[in-house]
């Protein structure tokens, strides 16, 4: 029997298996999941042997499901901090306002002759809040529109000539930066630290000979994957990115 076996580093991970999977059996239509004869485990590691036609590239088919599988993987675990520190704003949001919430009846149980100075002390304190709130939209505004500035003047740096005629890294690129800013299921802070990430691969695409770059591009694209992660399916950025990113990171060589 002709077989091809996959090592899963600490476990297997469904979600990021049935993507990897799944891309394989796209690139291999002789392969399905009747060719997976077994799961074995190797300490805190799962061996996954799958049967495969005879004179197969096993190399090229472990080499096509470990890419897909570690780069979800990431976005799994890049989702998962995303969700936490999302968690982490509002439980400190719900504390803030059960503060206020104390605060309030605390200066309706006081005497009538300090409540018109407690409550004067409660509208300015609402009014400061009002314009912190204020001063926060006004600064997540500027910015995106600064880190938006930098990564057009970035991409303009770069050459519009492919060599097969298909998409270059700057049309790309460019398609990438409009689909984040115009998707409305991120706020001004997701979208400014998504671009955040593409302006890293850019720089990456302006120096191609910058290995350190190159690193920090595919840590980027990775990352990209997790915000994307966080979206609804249906998604244009989802849909976009699932096309875009792995175009981008084959050009990049990431």
């Amino acid at each position: 029997m002709n077989t091809v076996q996959l090592l899963l580093r600490n476990g297997v991970n469904p979600e990021a298996f049935k993507v990897a999977f799944q891309n394989i059996m796209s690139e291999n239509p002789e392969i399905s999941y009747n060719s997976i004869q077994g799961f074995e485990k190797k300490g805190n590691d799962v061996l996954v042997t799958l049967e495969v036609p005879e004179n197969p590239n096993k190399g090229k088919i472990e080499h096509q499901f470990n890419d897909v599988y570690e780069m979800k993987l990431e976005a799994v675990k890049q989702a998962a901090l995303l969700e936490a520190e999302k968690t982490h704003k509002e439980e400190i949001k719900a504390l803030t306002k059960d503060i206020t919430e104390i605060a309030k009846l605390a200066l309706m149980n006081k005497p009538n002759s300090t409540t018109i100075i407690d409550n004067k002390a409660m509208n300015n304190s609402s009014d400061s809040s009002q314009n912190i709130t204020n001063s926060t939209l006004t600064n997540s505004i500027a910015n995106l529109k600064e880190i938006s500035g930098q990564v057009t003047n970035s991409i303009n740096q770069l050459s519009d000539n492919s060599e097969d005629g298909s998409d270059s890294i700057k049309q790309l690129l460019s398609q990438l930066k409009t689909v984040i800013e115009t998707e409305e299921n991120l706020d001004n802070e997701n979208k400014a630290d998504a671009l955040e990430e593409v302006k890293t691969i850019v720089d990456a695409a302006n120096n191609i000979e910058d290995s350190n770059l190159k690193k920090l591009a595919k840590r980027s694209k990775n990352a990209l994957m997790g915000i994307v992660a966080t979206l609804p399916t249906a998604t244009k950025l989802v849909q976009e990115c699932n096309q875009l990113l792995p175009a981008i990171a084959k050009l990049l060589g990431l």
